[in-house]
């Protein structure tokens, strides 16, 4: 009957097993026969042989293959380490390679470029800056009277605007020599002849057959006018 054991994973230990099964064997068989040459019946037996289970564990030892350990290559370097290889204990991505010469150079330009033209800037601002202050110191008092530098005469206040004329002209009424002009103003009707006054502060200047020429009675608008055209 074959015994269940696994030669392959433990072949090392079964062999210095059997080698330690057979030495004390072969002692146990010893002193068993140097016991009995003591007695005087007893006759002397010389084993020449180890036990029938002894040589069935050392046949089957027999056909087991010991694999050396090459202790040699313990002394050997190690391999350098390369960290732009992969790192089986690491995750992420292979970091990239160092830059190249022409890539740090042109890195470095960039760089300087950028710098020259926050100086060039910087010095611009700080001359806006300074010729802006000059101008100021350079500018004449100002009249606080007038928002003015002193000495300029400030320009005439603006011609203020005539009021506007909401009259709409209907029609004439009369002979050619006494017309007077329908006007309304709103829901009212109103009768004026050449040169009279409507709601005091217009006035009456032409009127023709399908116009009138409306003025105002203010003398600063003297020349100012307005051509009603007939209408609803």
């Amino acid at each position: 009957m074959a015994l269940p054991i696994d030669f392959k994973k433990h072949r090392r230990e079964m062999f210095l097993g059997g080698v330690l099964v057979a030495s004390a064997a072969v002692f146990f068989y010893l002193r068993a026969g140097s016991s009995g040459a003591g007695a005087a019946a007893e006759e002397a037996i010389l084993a020449t042989e180890p036990p029938q289970s002894v040589a069935r564990a050392l046949s089957q030892l027999a056909s087991v293959r010991i694999t050396g350990v090459m202790l040699d290559r313990l002394q050997e370097s190690k391999a350098p380490y390369d960290p732009t290889q992969r790192n089986i204990f690491h995750y992420g991505n292979i970091p990239p390679p160092p830059p190249s010469p022409e890539e740090v150079a042109r890195v470095e330009e960039a760089r300087r470029q950028a710098e020259e033209a926050r100086q060039a800037a910087i010095r611009a601002e700080q001359e806006r800056i300074l010729a802006q202050q000059q101008a100021q110191a350079n500018q004449p008092p100002i009249d606080p009277s007038t928002g003015l530098p002193v000495g300029v005469t400030p320009p005439p206040p603006p011609r203020p605007t005539p009021p506007a004329i909401t009259l709409r002209y209907s029609g004439v009424l009369g002979s050619a020599g006494r017309r007077m002009a329908v006007l309304y103003s709103g829901e009212d009707v109103i009768l004026a002849r050449i040169g009279e006054t409507v709601e005091k502060q217009f006035k009456v200047l032409d009127i023709g057959y399908d116009w009138v020429k409306i003025g105002y009675v203010d003398p600063q608008f003297a020349d100012e006018y307005q051509k009603l055209r007939m209408g609803p």
